[in-house]
């Protein structure tokens, strides 16, 4: 095996790469800041290969293309601009733009190609004599290659990372994990898991062993399993007879391994080549190799750098078939003859989709990690792509623009289609950002059509590894405004405007309903699922199609969503369920993760709950208490009584609250569950030890100023709670925090007589024990507590802000080692407690090509379901699918059949809810049974008081029910009708104008 080769460590700006680190690794990042990276050829593919890479970090990035900007070139190099056209070279027109995207990148000129001055060679674009040449030269050189082109709607990628390449670990799957809960003293040594866990990784796999009590041996050892049960395996070649009898605890992970691939050089593969599939390519991956082989060779002999016309290149296709060794069958003419015709063509969306994929390949090339392509690997998107005959060759004929390119292959008709769509890109992030450079490059909203872009966040430092229009400089400016401004300088043509104005319920008096209703197209850059299935439901209301895509990581997806032929975003997703068991939360920890969600919950607990009921408190009195139960009204004495009892009447009054907090969450807490469950207690029900399984037996650890964890809580602690109510933290040093908390003498800890250990979760189903004393006694202590002046605010957790992500750290770590659960670093706890999605450049930059491409296809004409896509990604183990969207159900209806995209039209601005009610339960021949808007029942048939609304106007009936103005022109609304029988006489919802 080829040996890995390690570097030293280079300090990284994780404020920069975090959300890439959290994708590919440090250690993947480390590797790769030694590494030199050359790239030949900057028509469009070249620029995108460049950009990804200088913003992914490769401190060394060399560009060489002598070649004069053309006016086609704008298609697809967002970088020429017009007075580049005829008097500036590819590399010149590019440069200073490239150098902007991250001063931690060295960019560099280069006149030839020094072989020996770079680790990798990516060669875009190329003749097939250059393909041949320099990557023969660069074998030589033992320097790695990536050849690729991007030609109309096709693409090739090919892979030589030399004849041996070793990676550290072959894909991005967490390793597999579980707890241990026994470990046998025999040969060979058994391991079993608790019961909630299952072996489900192969034989052979090497697992290591940590924290396991009485079989110390174990611990820190690497070994290779063997599955015998379950939940049992086989340590093998592990005698374990004379080890110590194990106690409890311990924890078992995979160990990932290296994985060793072999290449062939380019000569060697295109004679037998190993090819990587796209699953659902419409053209086998073996006739397009043959096809670009075949062609790159044709153009070389003939000499030729561009059509003069449609003509020549439709006439010349023909000479290729009969000339060369490229056989296809007469069915297949038109389709290749269209490639063909688009030979010398860069459009912008093949470029960002395929530059994604080169660039991933080259961060696994310098970095070593994740599974390369072996070794060709071809993209196609046929469908939709003008079929030229002798009769058409008119609108595909260029006319000497800057969409060029993309009349070739895609016709003029569509182009101006394009260019006159009013769209809504939601979302400026990455996602948005690549789409905006999309659209400026294919003339989106660039005639009669209107652009707009609204997203309410503002630029930070974590954006800048992957959102490719900011700079340093725009940090804490909107981020719909930087991205439409530099889309401008890309498209002066662009018609665009930009908002701050989220979309959501709360502003559909700006998104209203004449918005969504101009609007052609739809595309989401979203970033949480309540705004994309709020878009998704707009586009559903107003029969919009809706391009949607997303990442985590390496791992990417797009949906096109047809109207009335597609399901809906929103239909195709699963519920996201993440929660953590409350009990687990609360007395079982055993991960991690278990912790610092604790640790968020004691965040609200200690610095947003008291301020807020202390605010509350000052500022309605008792009549706060109005209306509120027994239960809720408990909850407010404890809470306020907490929150007076600990208000810091002088700022070193913080310390004294910092110190009994330690007391409280991991001394007091588990002494109270340790004294009601014992080391030793055994289950009622079963007999057999209560601390055991996924219940780990807690330890108590007294408060230690030396330790650093211990000190971390007090001094995080005291100045958060110093910064919620105003005072000055600022002279407050770390030492003098610590030698005050240290003469703090905490409460003494009196066992509970009442304390309940909670092992399975609240019954959401029964009603909270009521409360001891009565209402009017608790009102009565309530009424007791001092009104207090309270200053500064309440403070939500930022995961950017070094001193929350401090006390979250040190909260989590603390309670993690009371269980004897393994500690996490900060970087990994931001993570976590702050919910952060891994992002790539390259991934983001290939699903937005994709879903350009599909905006594209809609704007042909075709809505024939299988002419579009949707994919998944995982670029870490060079997998990449696609496939039909699924089709929409459609209903059988008493009206005619419907889907989810029909609804039944009502003007209900003059007539009341009777009399719409009425006409259609002379249509249909029944009874209305019952009408819902907004999620509340407004009339049933089996409720006499409901029959005074009918004679009210549905706007009027809405607000008297939900007990607001209505806040939408047009309402959704839903009614079940019922014939002679109660059977359902099945119609789709309403959509009421009302106002």
């Amino acid at each position: 095996m080829e040996p890995i080769q390690s570097s030293p460590e280079i300090e990284i700006d994780e404020d920069r790469y975090s959300r890439q680190i959290y994708a590919l690794g440090k250690d993947a990042m480390q590797a790769m800041q030694s590494s030199r990276v050359l790239i030949v050829g900057l028509r469009g593919l070249g620029v995108e290969v460049a950009k990804n890479l200088i913003l992914a970090g490769i401190p060394v990035v060399g560009v060489h293309d002598n070649n004069t900007c053309e006016l086609r070139d704008r298609c697809g190099n967002f970088y020429v601009e017009e007075e580049h056209v005829g008097t500036t070279t590819r590399v010149d027109a590019a440069f200073a733009n490239l150098t902007e995207l991250n001063p931690y990148c060295q960019l560099t000129k280069e006149d030839g190609i020094p072989y020996d001055k770079y680790d990798l060679i990516i060669l875009t674009d190329a003749r097939e004599e250059e393909i041949n040449g320099i990557t023969s030269e660069a074998r030589n050189h033992g320097t790695k290659v990536i050849v690729a082109s991007a030609r109309g709607f096709v693409g090739r990628l090919f892979c030589d990372l030399g004849d041996k390449f070793t990676v550290t670990q072959a894909d991005d799957i967490q390793p597999w994990t579980g707890l241990v809960d026994g470990v046998s003293n025999t040969n060979p040594c058994l391991v079993t898991l608790c019961d909630e866990n299952s072996i489900s990784v192969p034989d052979g796999t090497i697992v290591k062993l940590t924290h396991v009590r009485g079989t110390d041996q174990l611990n820190e050892g690497e070994f290779s399993i063997k599955k015998v049960g379950r939940i049992t395996m086989e340590l093998e070649g592990v005698d374990a007879t004379e080890f110590g009898e194990y106690i409890s605890g311990g924890y078992v992970a995979e160990v990932k391994q290296p994985a060793t691939f072999e290449f062939k050089s380019y000569q060697e593969a295109v004679a037998t080549p190993d090819i990587i599939e796209i699953f659902g390519n419409k053209i086998e991956s073996s006739k397009l190799h043959k096809f670009f082989v075949s062609t790159g060779r044709f153009m070389d002999e003939l000499g030729i750098y561009n059509f003069e016309s449609p003509e020549q290149a439709y006439e010349m296709f023909d000479s290729l078939v009969s000339d060369t060794t490229f056989d296809i069958e007469k069915e297949e003419f038109p389709v290749f003859r269209a490639l063909f015709m688009g030979w010398f063509t860069s459009i912008n969306p093949t470029a960002a989709a395929l530059g994604g994929i080169v660039a991933q390949e080259a961060l696994k090339a310098v970095s070593r990690k994740f599974t390369p392509i072996k070794q060709f690997c071809f993209f196609e998107e046929t469908p939709c792509m003008f079929k030229p005959t002798l009769d058409n060759l008119d609108n595909v004929r260029p006319i000497n623009s800057r969409y060029d390119d993309l009349i070739t292959v895609y016709g003029m008709e569509a182009l101006t289609t394009l260019q006159n769509y009013n769209a809504f890109l939601v979302g400026t992030g990455a996602i948005g950002c690549e789409a905006l450079k999309n659209f400026a490059s294919c003339g989106l909203s660039c005639g009669e059509g209107k652009l707009t872009v609204t997203d309410l966040d503002v630029i930070e430092k974590s954006n800048l590894s992957r959102q490719f229009l900011f700079r340093e400089g725009d940090i804490k400016q909107s981020k719909s405004e930087v991205g439409i401004r530099v889309a401008k300088n890309m498209n002066k043509d662009m018609n665009v405007a930009s908002s701050t104005i989220a979309v959501g319920t709360s502003t559909e008096d700006v998104w209203n309903y004449e918005f969504w209703a101009g609007l052609d197209v739809i595309i989401n850059a979203l970033d949480n699922m309540k705004a994309r299935l709020y878009t998704d439901s707009c586009a559903l209301l107003h029969g919009k199609p809706l391009f949607e895509s997303g990442t985590q990581g390496l791992k990417g997806s797009t949906q096109t969503v047809v109207p009335g032929k597609t399901v809906s975003y929103g239909q195709s997703q699963d519920p996201e369920d993440d929660n953590i068991a409350f009990c687990t939360l609360k007395n079982f920890p055993h991960l991690i993760a278990h912790t610092i969600e604790w640790g968020r919950d004691k965040w609200n607990q200690c610095f947003e709950k008291p301020y807020e009921v202390l605010s509350k408190w000052k500022k309605d009195g008792m009549s706060w208490l109005e209306g509120k139960g027994p239960v809720e009204i408990q909850d407010i004495m404890k809470t306020l009584g907490q929150a007076v009892e600990w208000y810091p009447k002088r700022i070193d009054d913080c310390i004294v609250y910092a110190r009994n907090m330690f007391e409280e969450f991991f001394i007091n807490t588990i002494k109270q569950l340790l004294h009601s469950c014992p080391a030793d207690a055994v289950d009622e029900q079963t007999g057999m030890p209560f601390w055991t399984g996924h219940k780990r037996c807690p330890v108590v650890h007294e408060f230690d100023p030396d330790n650093e964890t211990h000190a971390e809580f007090v001094y995080s602690c005291t100045l958060l709670q110093g910064l919620v109510y105003g005072w000055d933290v600022s002279d407050l040093t770390r030492e003098y925090v610590l030698e005050e908390a240290c003469k703090v003498e905490p409460k003494k800890w009196v066992p509970a007589s009442d304390f309940v250990v909670e092992t399975d979760e609240p019954d959401d189903n029964n009603n909270a024990p009521l409360p001891s004393m009565s209402r009017s006694e608790m009102l009565e202590v309530i009424s007791q507590y001092p009104v207090i002046d309270v200053s500064g605010a309440a403070i939500e957790f930022e995961k950017d802000d070094e001193l929350h992500l401090d006390f979250v750290a040190a909260i989590a770590n603390t309670r993690g080692i009371s269980y004897d659960i393994p500690t996490e670093t900060k970087f990994e706890i931001r993570r976590v407690a702050g919910k952060i999605i891994p992002a790539m450049v390259t991934t983001t930059a290939l699903v937005t090509g994709l879903s350009m491409l599909e905006l594209l296809k809609f704007a042909t004409g075709s809505r024939d379901i299988d002419d579009y896509q949707s994919y998944y990604i995982d670029m870490a183990i060079s997998t990449i699918l696609k496939f039909n969207p699924e089709e929409v159900k459609v209903e059988e209806g008493k009206l005619g059949n419907f889907s989810v995209w029909d609804y039944l039209e009502v003007d209900a601005r003059n007539i009341t809810l009777g009399d719409w009610i009425r006409e259609f339960e002379a249509k249909l021949g029944g009874q209305a049974a019952m009408v819902e808007m907004d999620g509340n029942i407004v009339y049933s048939s089996w409720d006499p008081s409901n029959e005074e609304r009918l004679a009210m106007k549905s706007k009027d009936v809405y607000e008297l029910c939900h007990k607001k103005d209505c806040p939408r022109d047009v309402l959704i609304v839903n009614a079940m009708f019922t014939d002679s029988n109660f059977q359902e006489l099945k119609v789709p919802p309403f959509k009421l104008r009302v106002q």
